[in-house]
């Protein structure tokens, strides 16, 4: 498995723990489980019920408060400030407890844990997509260094291929054949340089392959292609086309060492999904998600996330709008 591969899976796995983690705290705010309230010890009316009542309205409000400036500061979260963070969260924690002390109520120490542990796991989240774009640029950077010599292999192959050229029209002039035997050499040692150019380039071929939607498209059409630049620059390409009226929604990507040929094999596997039967360029698909992941898994061996909207889409389309 690739640094890049496990680091998708500790981010898919990190929020996916924070979105039960945030469903469980939702259970407990529901009917005020995350309050240790003192029921019938108060009338209000002469009596309990509205004593309960005005307890709850307490208990509700300093609830609130607590979950609204908790997400405030979880929001505020950075690779350096965490520990900061959660004595805020403690201190806060610690003042409405404080300030409810006459009516008897408090916050739990098990809701205060889990808002500490969402504070963590935001953490650990910010600390997997900092390794991820750290892997990015690398894998980028690769990319280009290829482009790059690609580019210089080209040109040198195209010399080569002038040179055979006028090699060949000497050739067909010359009579002495000791004289053409000379050529025929030569032609000969510059086929092996260009054979060594073309493999060179059959070899240059790390790139990403993406999974997006548009929402243009039918629902659960995904185009499945390759780029070998940034991925936010292929989105902008395709999302400002005049085939689509709104930016591109992005469910994934991954680096490949042969992104053509991880490209060809998911095409050939998902086939029978494909929405142009009769233009095998068209790379939009009629399919599921995970039915894509599985392809990838089961015919490439790799491990690709891909969520039903993911951020980078959001920030692509937020980038797109503000040009």
């Amino acid at each position: 498995m690739t640094d890049r591969q496990q680091v998708e899976i500790d981010i898919h796995k990190t929020q996916q723990y924070l979105k039960e983690l945030r469903s469980y705290q939702s259970d407990l705010r529901r009917n005020l489980e995350c309050m240790n309230i003192p029921y019938n010890q108060f009338k209000v009316n002469r009596n309990f019920q509205d004593g309960n009542a005005m307890f709850n309205s307490v208990a509700r409000i300093a609830l609130d408060n607590f979950d609204s400036r908790s997400k405030w500061l979880i929001s505020k979260l950075t690779l350096n400030n965490c520990s900061d963070i959660m004595d805020r969260i403690g201190d806060i924690y610690n003042q409405l407890n404080h300030s409810m002390e006459p009516f008897n109520i408090i916050i739990t120490d098990e809701y205060y844990d889990l808002k500490i542990k969402e504070c963590w796991y935001e953490h650990k989240l910010l600390l997997y997509k900092s390794r991820r774009k750290e892997i990015e640029k690398a894998e980028h950077e690769i990319i280009k260094e290829q482009v790059k010599e690609e580019k210089q292999i080209e040109k040198e192959k195209a010399k080569y291929e002038k040179e055979r050229m006028d090699l060949q029209y000497k050739y067909a002039k010359l009579k002495d054949e000791n004289k053409k035997q000379d050529i025929q050499n030569q032609i000969s040692y510059i086929d092996k340089l260009i054979e060594q150019d073309e493999y060179r380039l059959r070899h240059n071929r790390c790139g990403y392959v993406y999974v997006v939607s548009n929402d243009d498209m039918s629902p659960n059409q995904y185009k499945i292609g390759i780029t070998r630049r940034t991925v936010e620059e292929r989105m902008k390409e395709l999302g400002s086309g005049a085939s689509h009226s709104f930016p591109m929604n992005v469910h994934g990507y991954v680096y490949c060492e042969d992104c053509f040929q991880v490209e060809a094999t998911i095409h050939k596997a998902l086939a029978d999904r494909r929405v142009n039967q009769l233009n095998p360029k068209k790379e939009w698909f009629k399919t599921t998600l995970e039915e894509i992941a599985t392809a990838f898994r089961e015919h490439c061996g790799i491990t690709i996330d891909l969520q039903p909207v993911s951020s980078e889409a959001y920030e692509f389309s937020r980038k797109e709008i503000d040009l």
